[in-house]
């Protein structure tokens, strides 16, 4: 039954988690926790109750809502050229301004200097961030709020490609990529691409299930191109991030790798070593490289450490990001310290909501499993503004960032919803009310 392409969505779930377990085991580092197995054995449970919800969830809601002929075919789709130009352009246009309003904040009213690298630029905003209480300038929070809005044209020219033509669509996809690795080089972080990697599988999905179209447009050569280029182009990054970082701690490729990991979690294994025999700068781009695969494992390594603590503290990883943020706006009070072992580094989404509440976690999966389920009838059988799109974007995000995070906990997720939801609202304003699908 998998094999039906509305299923899709639960195959990339599923194979989200064999990667991570077959990229676990391939690297040359492992676990140093004692309950590394006992950590896949609760992902797993967490895994295969949601997904085993989410496809019953699926056929007994598609069968409903056959019966309420709430069926796409029978209603038209509303959203023409002008309309996905104007959303590109204008999100470019915010997104753009964005960016403008945070390099202001961060050059001449914070007086961060970036002539010494991302890593030393990003040690000195977070030390000035914890000198301060609440935001650095009114620049810094609309720039936050409008710079993620470059995740909007992208994903809706990946979704019509095929609708748009002439320069619109190079135009809008060059300025949400660049914007994109704008946002990651000034905060030098990747949890953005993370999030664009999420919303990009989901755009795929979204493409193939509702139209059947390919999950990349364009010839058999160029859909195997992009994703291979974006691909390397993550890798090439990341791997800089973690060169920027080794440069400014003074330290070579391989004591750096060698520490980076044992914060992680882990522990170099024999191969690791061989690694020394190679020539550079290949060498220290392979030592890099692993730690950057190891970055990519280690929440599995994390909830190990987790079940191996003595100590326990409910209650207080789950929406940490959020509270984090609404306390800086004086909406809240600032979350409670999570362990040590946390702090830093990320957990599974199974193993946030076992810190959290402990076996009702499995309470938790069968409430994912309905939402992922709930999502893939959506998109196959439902119109979708902009309010249902930003759902589905989320509910697909959360699912297949699971191995690595809990997406609501990544720096860019509340601000992509709020773009989808203002965006919504602005067309509707305009008496312009769309389908985004």
């Amino acid at each position: 039954m998998l094999r039906n392409r509305n299923f899709y969505s639960i195959r990339f779930y599923l194979g989200s988690w064999i990667f991570i377990l077959f990229l676990s085991f391939l690297i040359p580092a492992r676990p140093t926790s004692k309950a590394f197995i006992q950590a896949i054995l609760l992902c797993a449970l967490y895994v295969i109750s949601s997904a085993a919800i989410a496809t019953i969830s699926y056929c007994l809601l598609d069968s409903k809502i056959c019966q309420l002929r709430f069926n796409r075919q029978l209603r038209s789709r509303h959203l023409n050229c002008k309309d996905l130009i104007f959303l590109v352009r204008f999100s470019c246009f915010l997104s753009v301004l964005g960016i403008c309003l945070i390099l202001y904040d961060r050059i001449f009213i914070q007086g961060i200097d970036y002539t010494a690298g991302i890593a030393s630029a990003r040690e000195q905003w977070r030390v000035l961030g914890e000198q301060r209480q609440g935001i650095s300038s009114l620049a810094s929070f609309l720039g936050n709020i409008l710079s993620p809005f470059c995740f909007i044209p992208t994903a809706l020219i990946h979704l019509h490609y095929e609708k748009l033509k002439g320069k619109d669509k190079y135009i809008g996809l060059s300025v949400g990529i660049t914007n994109l690795f704008l946002i990651c080089l000034l905060s030098g972080g990747r949890s953005s691409l993370l999030l664009q990697i999420s919303i990009t599988i989901s755009i795929c999905l979204m493409r193939n299930i509702s139209s059947k179209l390919p999950f990349f447009p364009g010839s058999k050569n160029l859909r195997l191109i992009i994703p291979s280029v974006l691909f390397i182009l993550v890798l090439i990054y990341s791997t800089y991030i973690f060169f920027s970082r080794a440069a400014i701690s003074d330290v070579t490729a391989k004591v750096y790798s060698l520490g980076f990991i044992e914060y992680l979690g882990g522990r170099e294994t024999q191969s690791f070593h061989q690694i020394e025999y190679l020539d550079e700068p290949l060498k220290s781009i392979t030592y890099l490289s692993t730690v950057t695969l190891a970055y990519l494992v280690h929440s599995l390594w994390t909830f190990g450490i987790l079940l191996d603590s003595i100590i326990f503290s409910p209650g207080s990883f789950s929406f940490v990001y959020l509270k984090s943020l609404l306390a800086k706006l004086s909406l809240a009070t600032a979350p409670e310290a999570v362990l040590d072992e946390l702090q830093g580094r990320f957990l599974p989404l199974p193993g946030i909501l076992w810190y959290d509440i402990r076996y009702f976690f499995v309470i938790a999966s069968i409430i994912h499993g309905f939402c992922l389920g709930l999502a893939n009838v959506m998109v196959v059988r439902l119109r979708l503004d902009g309010l249902k799109f930003a759902f589905i974007i989320s509910v697909f995000s959360i699912t297949f960032l699971s191995p690595f995070c809990f997406a609501i906990n990544l720096y860019a997720f509340p601000f992509v919803m709020f773009s989808c939801i203002f965006m919504h609202s602005v067309m509707i304003l305009l008496g312009r009310k769309i389908y985004w699908l």
